[in-house]
Order: C-alpha cells, then sequence, then structure tokens
C-alpha cells in the first residue's frame, strides 16, 4: 500500500484509515512511524500512505437518490448493508 496504491486483500476500510492515521502523525507527533511484525520486514509508514488511502478510499461512489430493483440480503452482522438487484440488468448494487 505504501508504494503500490492498492489495497492490501486482508485491509478493511478502517485497517486503512487506521494507516493513515498513523501516516499523520509524522511531523506531528513523531518524525518516524515503523509497523514491524517481529519478522525482520520493518515497513517504514510515509506521507505516501495518505495519498493512497485517499484513492483507494474515493473508488466508492456515493449519491444521493433512488434506485429500482429486487433488494436481497438485507444484513448487520458487522454493520448495515443491502444488495439491491437492478430489474433491467440485473446487477447487484451493495448499499451501505
Amino acid at each position: 500500500m505504501e508504494t503500490k496504491g492498492r489495497r492490501p486483500y486482508y485491509f478493511l476500510d478502517n485497517a486503512l484509515n487506521a494507516a493513515k492515521d498513523l501516516a499523520l502523525l509524522l511531523g506531528k507527533i513523531t518524525k518516524r512511524v515503523v509497523i514491524s511484525n517481529n519478522a525482520n520486514n520493518d515497513i517504514d509508514i510515509s506521507h505516501h500512505i495518505v495519498a493512497n488511502v485517499n484513492k483507494i478510499l474515493d473508488t466508492i461512489f456515493e449519491e444521493y437518490g433512488s434506485i429500482e430493483g429486487k433488494l436481497k440480503m438485507p444484513s448487520a452482522a458487522k454493520s448495515w448493508y443491502f444488495n439491491i438487484y437492478d430489474n433491467v440488468t440485473g446487477v447487484r448494487i451493495l448499499l451501505f
């Protein structure tokens, strides 16, 4: 994520925001932030993370309006979300 600007497959939005928050500490509270997994794979965090996280999270489209379709599978397991299937195309639209 530091260099490639792609979401790691195991990172949810809250993990991305936490990495961004760590990067925002640079220059304000500390001069260096390092993430370590105790296997000599230390990762220095830089301000590139902030830009990359913003790019990754901006891929979500947010709009106010209405959608016509069939509501399927509402879920509240971790957060509320819904799947709506477009009547014309059958494409699934994920709503939060």
